[in-house]
């Protein structure tokens, strides 16, 4: 069985380590996400962290100091970059379901 535990500088993963471990656990090399990297560029630029200080269970207000009006202005900013639009009913307070909202609704235009 892959370990899917996330870890970051606090002991989790950041996103490119969560991935590589889980590939090489099942014997493959990472496809690179170009949607997920851009996500998390832009996440890191927003919040003011480097790339690698961000790791998926990292909640926006609670670990990274993101405020509602924050919330919107970055919501705007992805919907802009992606060119979709995300809905307001599904609740992304993570880094890794920001990266699963934007994906679902990129592969819904494609």
């Amino acid at each position: 069985m892959i370990d899917v535990t996330v870890r970051a500088g606090d002991g989790r993963d950041t996103f490119d380590d969560a991935l590589d471990r889980i590939y090489a656990e099942a014997g493959g090399e990472v496809p690179r996400d170009p949607v997920a990297a851009k996500v998390i560029e832009i996440l890191a630029d927003f919040l003011e962290y480097d790339t690698d200080q961000l790791a998926l269970d990292d909640d926006l207000v609670e670990d990274l100091g993101a405020d509602l009006g924050l919330q919107f202005d970055l919501d705007i900013v992805l919907e802009v970059e992606f060119g979709i639009d995300l809905p307001d009913t599904n609740p992304m307070d993570t880094v890794g379901e920001i990266i699963a909202g934007v994906r679902e609704q990129t592969d819904a235009q494609a």
